[in-house]
């Protein structure tokens, strides 16, 4: 019966470690561990200080009609820093600084964001593109069809 049960604990070992394996190799790791399962539809994101907390704030992109929240809420707690003022007396203050986790959120977002950004500015280029050639078509066109009622 013990065999059974570090057979178990062994696969459960094997199981966090693929799981573990798969977060590092992906470039969104600090976001897929905060629970962003599809970076691909993040949209912008805010970033605010709340007394002792950061709060970032990411929005999606959702198709109409999707029960999935179009945007949801992290906090992220400061670590707080007592370091020494240079006035010349021996007195401290306080530093705070931003959470390492969150730092790396940041990043992430922010490569995916200008992605999106620059995918779209793309889309749009091509559409107008598209948009002007028809125009200059449906022209050319027209002015072919007048030459042919001459004929």
């Amino acid at each position: 019966m013990m065999k059974g049960n570090n057979s178990n604990k062994e696969n459960t070992d094997k199981v966090k470690a693929v799981k573990l394996k798969d977060t590092e190799d992906k470039s969104t790791s600090a976001l897929a561990s905060m629970g962003v399962n599809n970076p691909a539809q993040v949209i912008r994101y805010t970033l605010r200080e709340d007394g002792n907390k950061d709060v970032l704030k990411i929005y999606y992109k959702r198709a109409k009609g999707s029960l999935l929240p179009s945007s949801r809420k992290y906090k992220f707690g400061r670590s707080v820093n007592t370091i020494i003022t240079d006035s010349g007396k021996p007195e401290y203050g306080k530093s705070s600084d931003i959470s390492p986790i969150l730092q790396e959120a940041i990043a992430e977002l922010d490569k995916v964001v200008i992605q999106s950004e620059n995918t779209a500015d793309r889309k749009k280029a091509v559409l107008d593109e598209i948009e002007r050639m028809e125009k200059s078509f449906n022209s050319r066109i027209n002015e072919l069809r007048e030459q042919v009622k001459l004929f």
